[in-house]
């Protein structure tokens, strides 16, 4: 339904779940036919985030760790946190474990999410990676702040970000302020790209100018 109203992007979304959810199930043979439609969708088509879904859709399918660490870069570039969490721990499970496991342990930091954490861990000690103590300086973010920073990571304005969190657009701001002089950030990129890297502690000396 969603490819025959146009949704690429929602497509993109779906497909690769839908074929985890088919190799969970010992059903290979749906799982192949999902990546050979994303695969025909994909032809001729220069949408990053198609080519994104179709490396993580062949990840899962056929096992392939080259199309996962490609399909995290490509998530890497567009700065959308989720899905470079989701295409982390795949590479983590067909690769290079320390490597891409460590990164997403990093990048669920702001998340709020117990059960992404403990997945993580529980993928960390299954593959024989040590996980990181947890650094107390991090946990000085509150909840609020925790949730700018990772709607910041997916692209949202401040206006779009005060709609979510029932605040006013200014309120939003005073955070940001208080963020970037806590973190020593300039702006809303570096924020999103020290978040990204797993480098987002608060300082709080840092100060920077209004």
């Amino acid at each position: 339904r969603l490819g025959g109203g146009g949704t690429r992007h929602g497509v993109a979304g779906l497909l690769p779940r839908l074929a985890r959810m088919a190799v969970s199930a010992g059903e290979h043979r749906h799982a192949r036919e999902l990546l050979a439609d994303l695969e025909h969708r994909c032809a001729g088509d220069p949408d990053p985030l198609l080519a994104e879904a179709r490396l993580l859709t062949r990840a899962v399918v056929a096992g392939d760790a080259a199309a996962a660490e490609a399909g995290a870069e490509l998530a890497r570039r567009r700065a959308h946190q989720p899905a470079l969490v989701t295409a982390c721990l795949l590479a983590g499970e067909l690769g290079d474990a320390r490597r891409w496991l460590r990164e997403a342990y990093e990048l669920a930091g702001p998340f709020d999410s117990a059960h992404l954490r403990r997945r993580i861990r529980t993928l960390m000690r299954g593959r024989g990676v040590s996980v990181p103590r947890p650094r107390a300086r991090r946990e000085t973010f509150s909840p609020t702040e925790l949730r700018i920073i990772q709607l910041i990571c997916e692209g949202w304005t401040n206006r779009q970000i005060a709609r979510r969190e029932r605040m006013s657009e200014k309120t939003i701001e005073d955070h940001l302020v208080r963020l970037f002089a806590r973190t020593g950030c300039r702006s809303r990129v570096q924020l999103a790209t020290a978040s990204l890297a797993g480098r987002l502690t608060a300082a709080g000396s840092a100060r920077v100018s209004t």
